[in-house]
């Protein structure tokens, strides 16, 4: 039978230029290498420390069989060093290796972040000193097989080559709060490999140096005379009870029955009501130390704190302590964006003792004489203060007002201070502000009081109906007002 005879229906075409999702997946990670332009590394002097350097990231999503992934390249970057660049040696190792080799960059201080998982720099970044790495995230489900964790390598290793990316990039598996990594590095014929193990109990010999250095030296595997180890070690002291220390950044209040104005009320409040610090750690380091000069046994240590040659103290902070002058400073500045009038918030009281039986009688307003009689005064000072009582209690907004105003009472203690004692410190003058302890001080500390501890926005506004009252008051008896400049 002839091949004209056969049927077309009978012939069976594989298209090998359909690609398959494993060389998509790879594909991709080749794209997104090329657009961040992996494959000219920036270089930096290798003394600069990853310590003092600004971390930054930026990640893509991709696919691969049904999961999902982000990767992220990490790197750091050293402000002011643009011009300290240098250009990439022929011949040499990877810059990667010489990073992991080096020891400046041992013990990095760690920035718990907000998630309380994750650290700045990353965790990569302490345990093998690298200052620029990519890392590949699974966004669901962990990658728990091993032969999972083998293709996905697989297809990294691949991508690299393809694209001369000299970077090392890691595939994150296990649990996430587990922080497993397997890596790989590979450029100028060297491959270097980046393995994890997780144990459950550590081993006798790995709790003491001597059988790290035992477990060390075997994995070298080296028949000639190695040179001896450089160790560099922390040890780390958490203090994760504070309780015995007691917290006293309580606010203040207003006495109820005998109202004052104390010290505590004259200023805005500062302070944590709850613990600002969860945990404190005591860190005590060895940088560079042979192995011949220093003993770490099961018997015998000479990693004494009292003796460690550094030490240093980090702190984590609480996460959103409630903070006395942070909650004032926002309740105020939410009255300030308020679009609520007086009248909405204190009702009648806003409107009564307005002067409108002297708007009836204008030309006698205008008339009269400008010096008033005692009589006129004190009657009309009394009358002002008769009335249904407003969000703040009667004896508490008299003792504010005779604060703001303390020549009311002969027997006042709150006098403003003279022109020469009120002038502001060399701080002050930098600023946009009053004089300290000025008519214009003393209300915005007022103020804030009111609106954090005697009625919130009705409060505020009942202490600004008094306060404009007086004025008024003051106005119209053509009474000096204390406490501003003259």
């Amino acid at each position: 039978m002839s091949t004209e005879d056969l049927d077309d229906a009978d012939l069976y075409h594989v298209d090998f230029t359909t690609a398959s999702e494993w060389e998509v997946f790879i594909a991709r990670i080749e794209e997104i290498i090329q657009e961040w332009k992996l494959f000219n590394r920036n270089l930096y002097p290798p003394k600069l420390k990853i310590s003092s350097a600004k971390w930054e990231s930026r990640s893509e999503n991709l696919s691969f069989a049904d999961f999902e992934f982000t990767i992220t390249h990490h790197y750091a970057k050293f402000p002011g060093t643009e011009n300290l660049l240098i250009e990439e040696g022929k011949g040499h190792l990877p810059e990667a290796l010489e990073e992991v080799m080096s020891s400046d960059n041992d013990f990095p201080a760690l920035e718990l972040l907000k998630n309380g998982d994750e650290t700045r720099p990353h965790v990569l970044a302490r345990w093998y000193g690298l200052r620029d790495f990519i890392v590949l995230t699974p966004v669901k489900e962990a990658i728990t097989q091993e032969s999972k964790l083998k293709v996905l390598l697989s297809s990294l290793c691949i991508a690299v080559n393809n694209t001369s990316c000299e970077l090392p990039i890691f595939v994150r598996s296990m649990e996430l709060r587990q922080h497993f990594y397997m890596g790989i590095c590979e450029g100028r014929g060297v491959r270097s490999e980046f393995e994890m193990v997780h144990l459950k109990k550590v081993p006798p010999q790995c709790k003491y140096l001597t059988g790290l250095l035992s477990v060390f030296k075997s994995k070298v595997g080296s028949s000639l005379a190695v040179e001896p180890v450089t160790v560099a070690a922390k040890f780390s002291y958490i203090l994760p009870d504070w309780s015995i220390f007691a917290v006293n950044a309580n606010p203040p209040s207003f006495d109820q029955e005998f109202p004052e104005i104390t010290p505590e009320l004259r200023e805005l409040p500062f302070g944590s009501i709850c613990e600002p610090i969860s945990t404190l750690t005591l860190s005590t380091y060895w940088p560079e130390i042979l192995e011949s000069v220093v003993v770490d046994s099961e018997t015998y240590s000479d990693f004494e704190p009292l003796d460690a040659p550094i030490w240093a103290v980090s702190i984590t902070p609480t996460d959103n302590p409630v903070c006395l002058l942070t909650d004032y400073l926002t309740e105020f500045v939410l009255l300030a964006t308020s679009n609520l009038s007086a009248e909405e918030l204190l009702g009648d009281l806003a409107t009564r003792d307005q002067g409108a039986g002297d708007m009836m009688q204008p030309f006698s307003v205008l008339t009269e004489s400008r010096i008033p009689s005692l009589t006129g005064i004190l009657t009309s000072h009394a009358s002002r203060k008769r009335g249904t009582e407003g969000p703040i209690p009667h004896k508490i907004i008299m003792a504010i007002i005779k604060y703001l105003f303390p020549e009311m009472d002969t027997n006042s203690k709150y006098h403003y201070p003279s022109e020469g004692e009120s002038e502001k410190s060399s701080t002050q003058q930098r600023m946009k502000t009053c004089n300290v302890d000025s008519l214009v001080w003393r209300l915005s500390v007022m103020m804030a009081h009111a609106l954090h501890m005697l009625g919130g926005s009705k409060a505020a506004a009942h202490l600004w109906h008094e306060f404009c009252q007086e004025l008024r008051f003051r106005w119209t008896a053509t009474l000096p007002i204390p406490g501003v400049p003259s």
